[in-house]
């Protein structure tokens, strides 16, 4: 809620009742604006909640695309050896994964699944197992090895909102995935291995 203050001068010019004017934008994304004088010599000014609550996805949305194009970029990436787990992810990389979990967490599992999984995540992942060896372009397997990762992560997520069954059909993409014979190999195999460990359960 945002409050204007008149002066003296400008409250004489309207009457002390209550007075509504609407304002509304044409042009896309729609955006209402409501000025309410509620009593002199305060005007207030309502934003609808629908054109607040679009910029509020925005942003972490921007957030996201930003930081999955950085880390297929990023050549500083490698694998390292785990006590735990074989070859996993070095630290930089887990960077990444941490930062789009959590811009992923604001927006929730569904509004996840519907834009960054379909139309980004699933999208990297075919193009990597379409490319050859030698294209200069291809995505490298420690930044897939990374997708992985960040897709058990974005799981656990849609585990804790209850979406049990969305969850299970991600499980099976991730899966066929795996079934790509002479593809997933190697220290990428052990990465992707170890996101579906977190879902033990399905």
């Amino acid at each position: 809620m945002l409050l204007l203050s008149w002066n003296r001068a400008e409250q004489a010019a309207f009457p002390a009742s209550s007075l509504e004017l609407e304002l509304q934008l044409v042009s896309p994304p729609q955006l209402e604006l409501e000025l309410q004088l509620v009593s002199p010599p305060q005007l207030e000014l309502e934003l609808d909640v629908g054109g607040l609550w679009m910029w509020s996805l925005l942003r972490p949305y921007r957030a996201i695309t930003s930081t999955l194009k950085a880390l297929l970029k990023d050549k500083s990436l490698t694998f390292q050896k785990s006590s735990w787990y074989g070859d996993d992810l070095c630290p930089a990389a887990w960077d990444y994964v941490f930062s789009l979990d959590l811009l992923c967490a604001q927006l929730g599992w569904i509004w996840t699944v519907s834009h960054v999984i379909r139309k980004s995540v699933w999208l990297i992942l075919n193009t990597w197992l379409k490319q050859t060896p030698t294209e200069e372009t291809q995505f490298r397997n420690v930044s897939v090895a990374a997708i992985f990762r960040l897709l058990g992560r974005l799981g656990q997520n849609g585990l804790k909102e209850n979406v049990a069954a969305s969850v299970e059909d991600l499980v099976k993409s991730i899966t066929e995935f795996r079934g790509q014979n002479g593809i997933i190999k190697g220290s990428i195999k052990q990465v992707l291995y170890q996101s579906l460990s977190l879902f033990s359960d399905f």
